[in-house]
């Protein structure tokens, strides 16, 4: 299962007003990995008109083009601008537009036999809630074209995007109404909701061995197990500034990602974009060494997710 929390960053790299590829190797995942166990290659390069964005085509390693888009900064791995997925067999599978890593506006999906599958329209997504709720399926064509839901109305069944399992339910104008289900590949069900006017009443998933977990929301957000005031609180009083950035007056925000797990541990702490002097391991050992937050939860269960901070360096 995954449940990410995202943000920002980019890496280019020009020689005399040629772009230059940077190539790298992604798995299913899209998590960076050695050629030998990669499922797709990356291909960036930066933009001409904007130097904030990097051009981006992920490729299946048998050369066929899976996605073409446009990253922003930091790190280039926040989605903004048009994108187009394409299946293995060459076909479109979606096109829409990223706006700073959501979804917005009008998205179109498509079967693998080329058949038009569903016409989305994607909200701002709303704290708490999953993607799937802040999106509205306004058409639904099974992979023969008949059409199953129109104009927001039917019955909606269909393949979760990235996810193993396929959710199946009542669309009314667009709303979930009544029992709504998610079952794996093997049929074994995922979870089962009830809804109202689109408000989720209660639910009950189950994991891999078949515990059962309640929930009445979707989403919980992950937070520091004292509150977020103590928590920016700790970094104020914890974080060290270098005496050599210091003299060399140097300022900024250092971008860190880390990842909360299920136990509410603080992991994989990383720098994504540093100042130097020093700043850079400063940033990544006052959140390294953080109290412990309270993990973040999805349908019952506790799940690991990504979080990005900036810490900032000012001489006051």
């Amino acid at each position: 299962m995954k449940f990410y929390i995202s943000s920002l960053l980019f890496l280019i790299s020009c020689c005399d007003c040629i772009a230059q590829l940077d190539t790298l190797f992604l798995d299913k995942k899209l998590i960076e990995t050695e050629k030998e166990t990669a499922d797709y290659y990356r291909l960036k390069t930066p933009s001409i008109s904007d130097p904030e964005m990097t051009m981006v085509e992920d490729y299946y390693m048998a050369g066929q083009l899976r996605m073409s888009g446009s990253f922003m900064l930091p790190k280039g791995n926040i989605k903004h601008g048009w994108f187009v997925y394409y299946f293995q067999n060459g076909k479109k599978s979606s096109e829409g537009n990223f706006e700073k890593g959501q979804r917005v506006g009008n998205w179109t999906y498509w079967h693998k036999n080329g058949v038009k599958k569903e016409a989305r329209f994607f909200e701002t997504p709303e704290p708490g809630k999953e993607l799937s709720q802040s999106q509205k399926v306004i058409q639904l064509w099974d992979s023969t074209g008949l059409q199953l839901v129109t104009n927001g109305t039917g019955d909606y069944q269909s393949s979760v995007e990235d996810e193993e399992y396929t959710i199946e339910g009542r669309l009314v104008n667009s709303d979930r109404e009544g029992e709504w289900f998610g079952r794996y590949e093997n049929d074994s069900l995922f979870f089962r909701e009830k809804y109202q006017q689109g408000i989720l009443i209660s639910g009950v998933s189950y994991d891999s061995i078949g515990t059962e977990y309640q929930y009445k929301d979707l989403v919980i957000q992950p937070e520091p197990s004292e509150g977020l005031p103590k928590f920016y609180s700790y970094i104020s009083k914890n974080l060290k500034y270098p005496k050599s950035a210091r003299r060399s007056r140097v300022e900024g925000n250092v971008f860190v990602q880390f990842f909360i797990n299920e136990e509410g541990e603080i992991v994989d702490v990383e720098v994504l974009k540093g100042i130097g002097e020093g700043c850079d391991e400063a940033a990544k050992e006052v959140i390294a060494d953080a109290p412990h937050w309270k993990p973040a939860m999805h349908r019952g269960q506790r799940v690991k997710v990504e979080m990005i901070l900036p810490i900032t360096f000012k001489i006051h």
